[in-house]
Parts: C-alpha cells; sequence; structure tokens
C-alpha cells in the first residue's frame, strides 16, 4: 500500500503515537506473516518499536493508538479494559432505523475459527453499542455509533443482528461495493466504459478516540474526518 505515513498521523509524543489508519491496511501482521502492516510501517518511519494497545479490522478506517514505551502500553491498555476510553465510529447501515437513537446489548461469541463473530444469546459476552441517527437516505442511513464495549466486528455484528448490516460489508451483509448505478435512475454509462465503485471499503470510520495520557493524565482528544470516499459516497446519496 502506498501512502505517506507521516501524512496520517494525528498525534505524537514520546509516550504514544495516535495514527488514522487507511482502509484496508492490517493493524498487525496476519498468521501469514504479511508484512504489510500499520505497526511496521510505522516502526520504520520513526525508528523505534512500539507496542499494540488495541486493533481496528483491516476493513475498517479511523483512528488507532500506540504505545513508545511499557509504561504508557500499561496504562493505555488499562484503560481500555476499563473501558474508559471514549470510542466513536460513524457508520453507514442498510435500510431505515425505527428509532433515532438506541442501544444494542446483544451478547457475541467468536467462533472456534476465530474468522467470524456470531450473536450468542445464551452463552455470548455482554456487548453493548449505542448509537443515534445523523441522516437517512432512501436506502440507507447514516449513523454516530459509540462503542462501549470491545469485541471482535462488535459494530458490524451488531447492526447486522438487528436487521442492517454495514452498507458494504461482505462478511455480515451483501454487498463488496456500492455503485451510482445502482443508486442513480437512469444512470448510464459511456460506451465501452467500466463502472468505478463510488466506495469498496466498509463504510465503518473510528472518527473519535479520547483516553487519559498516560504520563500527564490530561485528557487527549483525537477526532478526525471521514476518509473522501466516504464522504463521495454521501454526496451522491444526497444528491438522488
Amino acid at each position: 500500500m502506498k501512502f505517506k505515513i507521516k501524512n496520517h498521523i494525528v498525534f505524537e509524543d514520546d509516550h504514544l503515537i495516535v495514527v488514522n489508519k487507511p482502509a484496508n491496511l492490517l493493524v498487525i501482521p496476519d498468521r501469514a506473516g504479511v508484512n504489510t502492516n500499520l505497526k511496521v510501517l510505522l516502526e520504520t518511519y520513526i525508528k523505534q518499536d512500539i507496542f499494540i494497545v488495541h486493533r481496528l479490522d483491516k476493513a475498517t478506517s479511523g483512528l488507532v493508538v500506540f504505545a513508545k514505551n511499557a509504561v504508557a502500553h500499561q496504562k493505555l491498555n488499562q484503560q481500555f479494559q476499563q473501558r474508559t476510553v471514549i470510542k466513536k465510529y460513524y457508520a453507514l447501515v442498510n435500510g431505515r432505523l425505527k428509532e433515532d437513537k438506541g442501544d444494542i446489548e446483544l451478547p457475541l461469541t467468536i467462533k472456534s475459527n476465530a474468522s467470524k463473530t456470531v450473536v450468542d444469546l445464551k452463552g455470548g459476552k455482554p456487548s453493548h453499542t449505542s448509537y443515534e441517527v445523523i441522516d437517512t437516505f432512501s436506502r440507507y442511513t447514516l449513523l454516530d455509533i459509540t462503542l462501549h464495549t470491545g469485541r471482535m466486528h462488535q459494530i458490524r455484528v451488531h447492526f447486522a443482528g438487528i436487521g442492517h448490516p454495514l452498507a458494504i460489508d461482505s462478511l455480515y451483509g451483501e454487498n463488496e461495493a456500492i455503485y451510482l448505478s445502482s443508486i442513480k435512475r437512469n444512470y448510464r454509462l459511456g460506451k465501452g466504459a467500466e463502472e468505478r465503485p463510488l466506495m469498496n471499503s466498509l463504510t465503518l470510520h473510528s472518527y473519535f478516540l479520547a483516553f487519559e495520557h498516560p504520563e500527564t493524565r490530561a485528557t487527549l482528544t483525537n477526532k478526525i474526518d471521514m476518509p473522501k470516499n466516504f464522504r463521495v459516497l454521501l454526496n451522491k446519496l444526497g444528491d438522488v
């Protein structure tokens, strides 16, 4: 993946580094040992080892924090474990929700092969997602989501579980991409032209991350905009 990693650094000091991860980039190497991942790219750029605090799915874009030393790592990990970190996401889901705001508390279990999460009403771990509607379109809804627990694929599974999977999510939904031809009536493509998708990454973006700085103990608030392709898609949806 070719991009200038320095342009994706949101905050950095001697204790930690916050990065805006592009979609379809691993946070850490996968089981196959693929080296194209955010951790290695950052370590190469800042020329030091860093510690993993939390992760985003490969397909999810947005804020990720790494620690630069063991003490910061321990203190940040403790905040994530105690659920004092504020984590917010933008998500575009299928359909229109009945309520403008609400909570989803379906218990979740990771399947034995660790590749997928499922709703498990009897044996699942408590999981809590809250949401508020930002905007509605003919076939989709844009949500502001607060993640209270951090189960694997939690947002994706929770909204699929209530019948509103992410607009683009081939694992828990149906679509791998959204094309203008699928949302615009009487769309015509030029002869011999090949239509490109408006967006072909997960319609989920971690835009807000707030926590206590491990050294100063001041609240460190990080907020970023949506990726360009996400904004383009929303503009097109608003036009049709």
